[in-house]
């Protein structure tokens, strides 16, 4: 396994390094004003459904213009990726992936969720194209995500929680009554510190494969205080933020790597890019291909 580490490792850089020369990357990039949110704990990136593509020249160009847009302008202590990191979850499109994140170092942490177009997106294929992408994932982060595709980590003292489907459902998540609950006794830990905890999924809350179990999970994300649910999938036009009770919040991302021709009245592009201090939590969106802040700002109290 290690061997098979190396070769990956190798055929990735090789790759990366040749398309990055193509697209520029490594000439002329700028460094712009950093944004400063005061007292500042945590500064990270959230991004959805990058779809990389083993022949897409321009998914190729976008993805490398907002790895390096984080990585000079924003300064970002970790990405989250949405899922739907791959199109087809082929080998190739993992090494790309990967190879263009481990060639620009973006961030120090690098997370992820599986999405449906990560296992094949309905080919029936789940087992094997799950096992492949976290053992990508593993292999090109350090990272131990195995049996389950679900996890929780710490980053700078505050819970990241990834949720994940558990079959090869397309349009909804399934999500068992076992993850419920192993979700439900994390939200219960965290409740204790008294700080904002971030929940990652592919789908939205309401997009899981039965009612039941949508509402079992917007029932455990309202019963705790200070929770963020973030979800891709949709490819939304517009971002949308929704208060699920006065201190539960969900938002849904578009495709990272969509370049809209209208940025007044599309939001395909868009990522967030989230500030936790002690009282408060500033999300904000920003269109990472074009160096751009955009209209969104919600600053969202701690209770």
């Amino acid at each position: 396994m290690f061997i098979v580490s190396i070769l990956r490792k190798a055929v990735s850089a090789v790759l990366s390094f040749i398309i990055l020369l193509w697209t520029g990357i490594f000439f002329g990039t700028s460094e712009a004003e950093v944004q400063n949110v005061e007292n500042c704990n945590l500064n990270f990136t959230v991004l959805s459904d990058v779809h990389m593509e083993g022949n897409n020249g321009n998914t190729f160009k976008v993805f490398s213009k907002i790895l390096t847009d984080i990585k000079n302008n924003v300064k970002s202590d970790a990405i989250v990726f949405l899922g739907d990191d791959t199109m087809n979850g082929q080998i190739i499109e993992n090494l790309l992936f990967h190879g263009f994140i481990n060639q620009i170092k973006p961030a120090e942490k690098i997370y992820t969720v599986i999405g449906n177009h990560d296992t094949g997106n309905g080919i029936n294929e789940y087992e094997k194209l799950s096992e492949r992408f976290w053992s990508y994932y593993n292999n090109f982060t350090g990272e131990n995500v195995t049996d389950k595709p679900y996890y929780y980590r710490e980053v700078n003292g505050y819970y990241f929680v990834f949720l994940g489907s558990e079959e090869d459902n397309v349009n909804t998540s399934f999500v068992s009554q076992e993850q419920l609950q192993w979700l439900d006794g994390i939200l219960d830990l965290n409740e204790v510190t008294g700080r904002p905890v971030f929940v990652f999924n592919h789908h939205p809350y309401n997009y899981l494969d039965s009612r039941e179990n949508a509402l079992e999970l917007q029932k455990i994300l309202t019963e705790h205080s200070n929770v963020f649910y973030l979800s891709g999938h949709t490819h939304t036009t517009k971002m949308n933020f929704e208060n699920l009770d006065e201190d539960s919040y969900s938002i849904n991302l578009p495709r990272c790597t969509d370049e809209s021709d209208n940025f007044e009245t599309n939001d395909s592009g868009l990522g967030v890019q989230i500030y936790v201090s002690d009282d408060k939590v500033q999300i904000k969106a920003r269109r990472y291909y074009a160096s751009q802040w955009e209209n969104y700002d919600f600053t969202y109290d701690i209770k």
